[in-house]
């Protein structure tokens, strides 16, 4: 038995209920409650669309993005988006086993096909790490190396301005906010041909592109990522 549990039992990251002995890292009750990504997804992002005809949704036919493709996990609705934001805000990076292990589980075989050789999560300024006291992408891409056995690199980005919230901005102010909000860091290793980000919420991409485009500039050749949640149409 562990003694630790009994002082300190195990949360559900989805309800926050305390989890009974045997029932996993979700209790019973939310295990069928999961918004899972389903077909038809975006081709570009991974969305989940209603027309079975559109190969994009609006965002991506709008927008240019020059990753790859995106493999998220969730919709970013209830129950999912309270447990992000406690993940996120709230001071609960125990969070980080379950979507870790999660996306690796669902969609690592992506990463291996795909011949991606680093993780690499988005990051965080100084002065929020500092105050939350961790990287939530961070820590997912830690677990997912973990599972995967693909290294986790944060050498590779850092972010230069503490920015507004993206989810305070439209659409035009996010992508203005994060303009000059990233740049290359202090590599300490060679540059890998194909990497993939590692994020918590994919809105309207505006983040991940802009890492894209630091990673392009660093010299990598292919860029993909995973999120645990995206916004949906």
């Amino acid at each position: 038995m562990n003694f630790k549990n009994l002082i300190y039992p195990s949360r559900c990251p989805i309800c926050d209920d305390v989890i009974q002995m045997g029932e996993g890292y979700v209790c019973q009750k939310c295990k069928s409650d999961l918004p899972y990504i389903r077909e038809p997804s975006c081709m570009k992002c991974g969305k989940q669309i209603e027309d079975v005809e559109l190969e994009y949704c609006e965002d991506c036919r709008r927008y240019t993005r020059n990753y790859v493709r995106g493999y998220p996990l969730f919709n970013y609705v209830e129950p999912i988006s309270s447990s992000v934001q406690r993940f996120k805000y709230g001071g609960r990076e125990e969070y980080a086993e379950f979507y870790g292990k999660e996306l690796a589980k669902r969609r690592g075989l992506y990463l291996k096909e795909n011949g991606v050789t680093a993780l690499v999560p988005v990051p965080v300024h100084k002065k929020r790490y500092i105050h939350r006291g961790y990287n939530q992408a961070e820590l997912v891409a830690k677990v997912i190396s973990r599972e995967t056995g693909i290294s986790h690199r944060t050498d590779m980005i850092v972010r230069t301005e503490n920015t507004r919230p993206q989810k305070d901005l439209d659409d035009l102010e996010r992508e203005e906010n994060l303009m000059r909000a990233f740049a290359p860091g202090k590599l300490a290793g060679d540059i890998p041909e194909c990497v993939c980000l590692i994020d918590d919420i994919y809105t309207t991409g505006a983040t991940v592109q802009a890492c894209t485009q630091v990673l392009i500039s660093e010299g990598v050749n292919r860029v993909y990522f995973m999120s645990i949640t995206i916004g949906r149409v």
